[in-house]
């Protein structure tokens, strides 16, 4: 097995903005694009890194996104509704979340349903960078039919995942994004491609029989986390990014609806940061792995913005093919 390589992070910036900006995306927009990208795969989550390039390139060539859409906002109050007329997710997001914040600051919190959406990518990406601002975030996003109850012969509805990020004044903020499903497709893919079996309760196949062979998992059901509790998550996520955006992604899984709040956590009683500290401290007096959500991140992200993101044989391959649709060679 070839050993992975690393490649520094702005060299990975640098080469996936002229992609993105030859397939027409304007340049500040493609910007957007790399920072989540780059910053998702620095963290350690290389499922929804710089691993989604091929795919969203591919995307903008078939027309399936739109480089170039007409964001629509319509305001209700402190919700906004937007269609996104098939813009890619961290444009369109990032620009919505940034009004959320300077109008949460008015009105104590804001909502905003987000329909005909590209991809968000990692959902964590959006609520760490309310966190920055010292907002609380929550994000939902929608995705196609993948999961059942264990018995399930059909796919009953997506993984849908969900994200919230806290700020933390004086350590990293806590930031915890997960799919609905007990795993999230992207480890099925994995564990396919380098022909490894499945843990139990991941997946069934197609029959709704438990399975541990991932290619079988691929074609058949998910399992949610938490049984009965993981799908009420998923129909919470359905509801508020789906139902009220009106979109529904198609079994192709690439247009989506997504759901945001973001909240001003000086609107509440006043000792919010002395109680988060409090309530953090406690549980990390609680033992030795006591890790709160988003620590592991940044540890990641110091080690690999130090040593170079690694990149897989399989996703060179990938990388390189894309860079020569677009003529922008990846010598990485």
């Amino acid at each position: 097995m070839s050993a992975d390589l690393a490649i520094a992070p702005q060299a990975l910036r640098d080469w996936a903005l002229g992609v993105l900006v030859a397939r027409g995306l304007p340049p500040e927009e493609a910007a957007l694009v790399v920072d989540a990208l780059v910053d998702t795969s620095l963290r350690g989550v290389d499922t929804h890194g710089i691993a989604l390039l091929p795919n969203y390139v591919d995307l903008l060539e078939k027309g399936v996104t739109n480089p170039r859409p007409q964001v629509a906002i319509t305001p209700h109050g402190a919700l906004l509704k937007v269609d996104a007329d098939r813009g890619l997710g961290q444009v369109v997001v990032t620009s919505i979340l940034d009004q959320a914040v300077v109008m949460a600051g008015t009105f104590g919190s804001v909502t905003a349903t987000i329909g005909q959406v590209g991809h968000l990518g990692a959902l964590g990406y959006f609520a760490r960078r309310a966190t920055d601002a010292g907002m609380i975030a929550l994000l939902l996003q929608n995705g196609p039919a993948l999961m059942g109850l264990p018995g399930s012969t059909a796919r009953a509805i997506g993984n849908n995942p969900i994200a919230f990020g806290i700020p933390a004044p004086g350590r990293p903020p806590v930031i915890f994004d997960v799919a609905t499903s007990e795993a999230a497709y992207g480890k099925l893919i994995g564990a396919s491609a380098r022909n490894e079996p499945i843990p139990d309760g991941w997946a069934m196949d197609q029959q709704g029989r438990p399975t541990n062979d991932a290619s079988a998992a691929m074609s058949g059901i998910l399992l949610p986390s938490g049984g009965a509790k993981g799908i009420g998550l998923a129909m919470l996520v359905e509801a508020l990014a789906g139902s009220l955006s009106g979109t529904r992604p198609a079994a192709s899984g690439n247009i989506f609806g997504a759901f945001l709040m973001v909240v001003d956590p000086s609107a509440g009683h006043g000792g919010f940061a002395d109680d988060l500290a409090q309530w953090l401290d406690h549980y990390a007096a609680s033992g030795p792995d006591a890790r709160y959500p988003g620590q592991r991140a940044q540890a990641v992200f110091d080690q690999r913005s130090r040593d170079g993101i690694p990149v897989a044989a399989g996703l060179h391959e990938k990388l390189v093919a894309t860079g020569k649709t677009v003529g922008i060679p990846f010598t990485a």
